[in-house]
């Protein structure tokens, strides 16, 4: 409505090509809410073709298995630790921070008494920097489902990559990994029938027809509770022959069951469909009550409560450490593919 130049949610557009208003509008908006990153520093990264060795954990070594992640951000010991390593499992880890060492622990516990009661920073508007970044994280879930609903694998593979620096900025070394390994068969790793299938073959579309397609772990989901369903239905007259007989009519009995709920039952019984909800009065509602907030309108000083110390995501903090990672599972990669990693 700002970039419209509308008062109210009722003033109607000139005659123009609403398409290409849309697009305009559309445009803008991205612009306003896309994160910035700095530029500069990346490219320094890109260019540089040194690599430093130091690994994580006390056995420089990324062998598999479950981690575990040191609370203290200046850790110099590795920040992440295989439990193998350092000799202790899943329960054993306590709630909260977790520390390899006395040292970290002393280095975060004062870091902590130094650190400033939270403060509005006077020259920032926090309140519209969060609404932007949540909207943009609203726009980018809006586009995947769509790419997973078109089955358009070369959108799909694009959301992927643009997940790796969060995988890595948020600590998330597994995401990264399995984010990794699909890229790079993506671009090379595998054969190219490999390929087109990890590109192509990532969705379902069990009843046919556009855009329904929907994840394969979905469908799995999908069938499992199915399956337990009916099992649960033959009470306890469970035998490996009825188990082997449910497991085998998976999707054919929700197929025969929805032809006979259409052509037998409802010829006989109407039945209301269920139809796209109206969600006008709820958008007239919200617009009423945070038009009046000017949310996307700077204004210093403001904030969210909680939120006074909100840092924005701008790309990845350490863009040489991040490079470094993908260099090193990209090297172990092609060693155990006598593959040629390139540049």
């Amino acid at each position: 409505m700002n970039i419209l130049g509308f008062k109210t949610i009722d003033d109607e557009l000139d005659e123009e090509d609403h398409s290409l208003i849309l697009s305009k509008v559309s445009n803008e908006i991205v612009n306003q809410i896309y994160p910035t990153t700095n530029t500069k520093e990346i490219l320094n990264v890109i260019s540089d073709k040194s690599l430093d060795q130091s690994l994580y954990c006390i056995c420089k070594l990324e062998s598999g298995g479950e981690m575990v992640y040191c609370g203290n951000k200046k850790c110099k010991f590795g920040q992440w630790f295989h439990l193998d390593c350092i000799g202790i499992s899943e329960d054993e880890i306590p709630e909260g921070d977790w520390f390899c060492s006395e040292v970290c622990t002393k280095e975060f516990s004062s870091t902590k008494r130094g650190e400033k009661k939270q403060t509005v920073d006077k020259f920032r508007d926090m309140k519209k920097e969060y609404v932007e970044g949540l909207l943009w994280r609203g726009l980018n879930e809006i586009i995947r489902h769509d790419a997973i609903k078109e089955n358009d694998g070369i959108r799909m593979i694009r959301h992927w990559k643009a997940d790796l620096p969060d995988f890595y900025e948020n600590n998330h070394p597994k995401y990264l990994i399995y984010a990794h390994r699909l890229l790079i068969n993506v671009a090379g790793a595998t054969s190219p029938r490999l390929r087109e299938q990890l590109i192509w073959n990532r969705t379902v579309n069990v009843e046919g027809g556009a855009r329904k397609n929907i994840p394969k772990d979905l469908h799995c989901e999908h069938l499992n509770r199915q399956y337990k369903e009916n099992c649960r239905d033959a009470g306890g007259q469970l035998t490996p022959a009825t188990i082997d007989r449910h497991s085998q009519m998976l999707g054919v009995g929700k197929m025969i069951e929805k032809v006979y709920q259409e052509q037998v039952v409802e010829s006989h019984i109407k039945f209301k469909r269920h139809n796209t909800p109206d969600t006008d009065a709820d958008v007239r509602h919200l617009t009423k009550n945070l038009q009046p907030l000017h949310l996307f309108k700077f204004q210093a000083g403001r904030s969210f409560n909680g939120f006074e110390n909100l840092k924005t995501s701008k790309g990845v903090t350490f863009p040489r450490k991040f490079k470094e990672r993908l260099i090193r599972h990209t090297n172990k990669i092609a060693d155990r593919r006598e593959l040629t990693a390139d540049d």
